[in-house]
């Protein structure tokens, strides 16, 4: 059964673990202030990621102490630390040193087509690489006679006359991946030797440095983004490419295709590009299961079998989990491939929940993009893992805000997914990489709040990694049949219909309130049916979705016996969102007993309440989320019957569930959720269950705040300065670069800060680089400098140097040609301080004293992140009785903690943004102060987003 100690303070092991960027030059004593700063905040852990901007060497003597220091830390503070196996992504590379060796590096099957017509000659171009096959068929008949072509082909091109008609040329080049500096982020994963190559650059290191520490403060490892085809390299392989008729390639491949199937290359490459006759599918999926088995066991086999060796948990994800045409061009079978993960895992990018998917860099589109979660989730359930990990919120950009983080956790975690990886908290921001993917969540405005979103995801997690999953239905993954329509770079009808079915009977069920899993056919092949029930592992699914002939062999046995011990298979429907809803309420409704219907309080749908279901002993756990930013009155039946508790992840409270009652057998409980509102209830089997009317709260609004506040802000403004000059003079020795700018000061703070983001100086054997900063004559010659935010972010107070009116800066950089390329400007200078400004002006006003609701980037902080204060004294009206007194807030962007006579009443982070304030407020004079916390957007990326107090603040008593 759930502990509740444990529930409401759950240790590391269940807390957010985020990537932890190192991306600057690497020093113990702040990597071991920012673990302390990470346990603060209610962190359980971080994944050490090397990534774009690190200057210590990767692996060196240097990172090494900086490992050794984490682990020391994380060991004091009873934090986990996980390993991540790249410098960068994706994971194989070897931190470009094993992708260097031509033998090892990615390698595919480039197919070059043209049109011809008799009379008219072919000159055609070819890629570079090794010509296989070069053939003409007629257009539109590729199984028919045709004619070779490689005598034709010379210095890189094929030159033919050809004969009357119209004719299509195929040339097959097997090709490597091709780098003029041998830059190659693209490893051949089918290679042994290559993969071994780099279990030895990364995983070596490790074992004699810290092996130690491995299954104890070193948990497991991360391993990210493989993938057959080389999507990373030159930034979007794939998606620069002019066309996608590319197939990955091993000359393994044609060794087992021999032993498999008697056919060579010349045989079978054909038959994944064409439809030549009718064992093209049996062809492909050969194919598909040759390049699925050399993948697995040259790299996710052996990984998996090295870490179980040292005590150690294989996380991560492949690249491309959402949707079958990529599951099979970048992937070729994931659910083998993820099922040797201890902890399968996906990733989550940008700001959204469910969409469709693809359709951008060549790809082809999805419907939806939920069976990332789902397909992981199902292969960690079936495979009895206890954890699926998201890697979530990278790309969601510096705009991203608590309430959206918690949004899309309650979507993922009503998939499935029960571990958070947030992407990610930087070591550093400066320069470039504030732009790697943000938002560094410690550097975001709202950290200081971190705990309290930190607190409810562990609690979150605790609560669905406890037990069993429950669901009744199952959906089959038809990738075997989708392998055998799906002709390589093209969407055919028969594909696109496999693939749009599947995923709308994914997308469908979840709006319908079926959870389910999705089964391979490996694992449909190796269930055991028992009384109309398919049971792998502690599943048991009492309907099947799926297609008969998209299933052979022993999975078509499994179904066979399924369905003649009274089990219902329910076929996918082909048509639009409507009618495979229409077809699969219907078809579920007389097949199953629902464990879970979710309706609103007057019986309609209710399509945007997730949940899930685990069941821990004689305990039925269930998570409720409400995904919509509009609140929600439900009514959700239930089928366990028991005594029921309200566990609340966000305090940790636990309390008998109201609302309560009876109803045809089925619990049936009355829940209101506020926008992207969530709870779990427990309900306990062995206690009977009690009917318990909702209490109904009578609020009575007893008194609304004038919209008139003191204001002041916690951190300084900022007034981005993007006009500069460039004055640039070269001597014998080197050069200097001098930058210049002006602005205008209406009003000259007490202090007042330049802010020079990614600077250096920089020493060398024989000279260095310099830099002085001139203000209105005023020199300062390598200033000594504070900083703000980040440690790369250097800053130096000027304030005595500024007059009111015009004032000029210049900024020179003395570059010595002895100290390597010159470190220019790369970001815009900022002012920082206690002043008001426009947005696109240079002109220092007085601060402002006095505000109403409203943004605050319209009166003169149109850059500012942090905090603004909003103060008022104001009286009170008596209240009869001894009522619950609260104070809430219409609007705010982003988070709020509001503060009643000098103490704090609460921090939301989310709606609603209220606060019990009975035991701080009196009738009479109180001062209330709303404090007020928005992005970072608007001071990282001087974007203007609203931000502020965007209503009006009131007081209410409850009975």
């Amino acid at each position: 059964m759930l502990s509740y100690d444990t529930f409401s303070n759950p240790p590391a092991k269940y807390r957010p673990i985020p990537f932890w960027f190192w991306n600057s030059r690497m020093r113990e004593s702040e990597v071991e202030a920012q673990i302390r700063d990470f346990h603060d905040k209610g962190i359980g852990g971080f994944f050490i990621h090397a990534r774009f901007g690190l200057e210590t060497e990767y692996l060196g003597e240097e990172w090494i102490s900086c490992i050794k220091r984490a682990v020391a830390v994380a060991d004091e503070l009873g934090m986990e630390v996980w390993l991540y196996d790249e410098n960068g992504f994706p994971s194989g590379v070897g931190d470009l040193q094993v992708s260097r060796v031509p033998e090892y590096r990615s390698k595919f099957i480039d197919l070059t087509e043209a049109d011809a017509q008799g009379g008219t000659e072919l000159d055609l171009a070819l890629p570079s690489g090794e010509v296989l096959m070069a053939k003409a068929h007629r257009k539109g008949k590729p199984g028919g006679d045709s004619i070779d072509l490689r005598a034709n082909v010379q210095g890189g091109r094929l030159k033919w006359q050809p004969p009357a008609g119209e004719w299509t040329v195929a040339v097959y080049s097997k090709r490597v991946l091709e780098d003029p500096n041998d830059v190659i982020f693209g490893v051949d994963y089918l290679n042994p030797e290559a993969m071994q190559a780099f279990f030895d650059y990364t995983l070596k290191p490790y074992e004699e440095a810290v092996g130690e520490h491995f299954g104890k403060t070193i948990k497991g490892i991360f391993t990210d983004e493989p993938t057959l085809l080389p999507w990373h390299h030159d930034i979007n392989w794939y998606g620069r490419r002019s066309h996608t008729r590319v197939v990955v390639w091993d000359d393994r491949i044609e060794a087992e295709m021999m032993s498999r199937k008697g056919m060579a290359a010349d045989e079978f490459l054909p038959h994944m590009f064409y439809q030549i006759d009718d064992g093209t599918p049996d062809v492909r999926k050969a194919f598909w299961q040759v390049v699925s088995d050399l993948y697995v066991r040259a790299f996710f086999e052996p990984y998996s079998r090295w870490c179980d060796e040292h005590n150690l948990k294989l996380t991560g994800h492949v690249l491309f989990e959402e949707g079958l045409y990529l599951n099979t061009d970048f992937q070729a079978d994931i659910a083998e491939s993820l099922s040797k993960l201890h902890v399968p895992g996906t990733d989550h990018l940008g700001v959204c929940t469910e969409v469709a998917y693809g359709g951008f860099c060549n790809t082809p589109k999805h419907l939806t993009n939920l069976q990332g979660e789902k397909l992981v989730a199902s292969i960690a359930h079936i495979n009895g893992r206890e954890a699926a990990i998201s890697e979530t919120y990278g790309c969601a950009g510096w705009g991203l805000s608590p309430a959206k983080m918690k949004w899309m956790a309650d979507w993922q975690y009503s998939l499935g997914i029960n571990t958070l990886c947030p992407h990610a908290v930087f070591y550093s921001i400066e320069g470039f990489r504030k732009s790697d993917a943000p938002p560094s969540e410690n550097h975001m405005a709202s950290w200081k709040h971190y705990r309290i979103f930190a607190d409810y995801v562990g609690r979150l997690s605790y609560a669905l990694r406890e037990g069993t999953h429950v669901a009744k239905v199952a959906l089959f993954y038809p990738l075997r049949e989708f392998w055998g329509k799906h002709a390589v770079g093209l969407e055919g009808a028969g594909d696109r219909a496999i693939s749009d079915a599947f995923d709308l009977c994914a997308s469908v069920l979840e709006q319908l309130h079926y959870d389910y899993d999705i089964l391979p056919e490996q694992a449909l092949a190796g269930a055991t049916v028992v009384d109309g029930r398919i049971r792998i592992g502690d599943e048991e699914y009492e309907a099947l979705i799926a297609s008969p002939k998209a299933v052979s062999g022993d999975a078509r046995s499994s179904i066979d016996a399924f369905v003649e011990s009274g089990g219902r298979l329910i076929a996918p429907t082909v048509g639009d969102r409507a009618k495979v809803a229409e077809h699969l309420a219907k078809a579920l409704r007389e097949a199953i007993v629902p464990d879970v219907v979710i309706e609103s309080a007057d019986g309609g749908a209710l399509p945007d309440v997730r949940y899930v279901h685990r069941r821990i002993g004689e305990e039925n756990v269930f998570f409720f989320a409400n995904t919509s930013d509009a609140a929600a009155k439900a009514s959700i039946s239930l089928e366990t019957v028991g005594a029921v508790e309200e566990w609340d992840p966000e305090t940790g409270e636990r309390t008998t569930a109201d609302g309560v009652e009876m109803k045809y057998g089925r619990l049936v409980i009355a829940r209101e959720f506020a926008a992207f509102g969530s709870t779990i209830f427990v309900v306990d089997a062995t206690k009977a269950a009690e009917t318990r009317e909702r209490v109904a709260k009578s609020r009575k609004e007893l008194f609304v705040l004038p919209d008139e506040w003191r204001f002041e802000i916690e951190e300084p403004n900022a007034m981005p300065l993007n006009d500069w000059s460039l004055q640039m003079k070269t001597h014998s020795s080197g050069a200097d670069y001098t930058y210049s700018c002006a602005f205008t000061a209406d009003f000259v703070p007490s202090r007042l800060l330049l802010m020079l983001d990614d600077i250096e100086y920089r020493s060398s054997l024989m000279g260095g680089m310099d830099l002085s900063i001139d203000v209105n004559g005023e020199v300062w010659d390598r200033p000594e400098f504070g900083w703000y935010l980040d440690k790369g972010f250097k800053t130096l107070d000027i304030a005595n140097a500024v007059r009111a009116g015009e004032n000029r800066i210049e900024v020179t950089i003395r570059h010595s040609a002895w100290s390597g390329q010159p470190h220019l400007l790369n970001s815009p200078p900022m002012l920082l301080g206690d002043f008001a400004c426009n947005a696109g002006s240079r002109t220092l006003r007085q601060p402002v004293k006095s505000a109403s609701s409203g943004s605050w980037t319209e009166f003169g902080y149109p850059h500012f992140s942090g905090t603004g204060v909003y103060t008022q004294t104001v009286g009170l009206p008596q209240w009869p009785g001894s009522p619950r007194v609260v104070l809430s807030v219409d609007s705010v962007r982003d988070c709020v903690e509001i503060v009643v006579n000098g103490k704090s009443a609460a921090a939301r982070l989310w709606e609603p943004w209220e606060a019990d304030i009975t035991d701080l407020a009196k009738p009479g004079e109180n001062e209330i102060a709303i404090k007020v916390t928005n992005s970072m957007l608007n001071f990282l990326e001087a974007s203007a987003q609203p931000s502020g107090l965007m209503g009006r603040v009131r007081v209410f008593v409850e009975d």
